[in-house]
């Protein structure tokens, strides 16, 4: 009986951790074609609301809903902070990651309530001066 439970809660802890880690690639690989449109579509008058409109398509057929990231994307240059061809930009979207934790507060480990985990990706924009 002991030995059952014991099994019973490793095997919802394994099922949690895998949801768990399966949403932060995803969330991860969203951000990464959100800034790899924005850099490359940098001089075609790009704005947030496309590469958001981009990042929806990319995420079709994911946990994600159109609304987690059109609330959640920011754009931003670090650095000197402004947007310029060969310069870093940084697109980050956050995450309520409460919607994917089914066994909070069962599973050891796993924390229930609003629990934001953010992903961020940098890289340089293209195009020709």
């Amino acid at each position: 009986m002991f030995v059952s439970v014991f099994l019973l809660i490793m095997l919802f802890g394994i099922i949690q951790y895998g949801i768990i880690i399966s949403s932060l690639n995803t969330l991860q690989q969203v951000t990464r074609e959100g800034a790899r449109y924005y850099t490359v579509h940098f001089n075609d008058s790009n704005d947030v609301s496309e590469t958001t409109s981009y990042m929806q398509t990319v995420a079709q057929g994911s946990f994600l809903t159109n609304n987690d990231i059109i609330n959640d994307v920011t754009i931003t240059a670090p650095g000197n902070g402004t947007l310029q061809i060969a310069s870093p930009v940084q697109v980050m979207m956050s995450y309520d990651m409460s919607k994917r934790t089914y066994f909070g507060g069962f599973v050891p480990g796993v924390k229930t309530g609003t629990n934001i985990v953010k992903r961020s990706t940098t890289m340089m924009i293209e195009g020709s001066n």
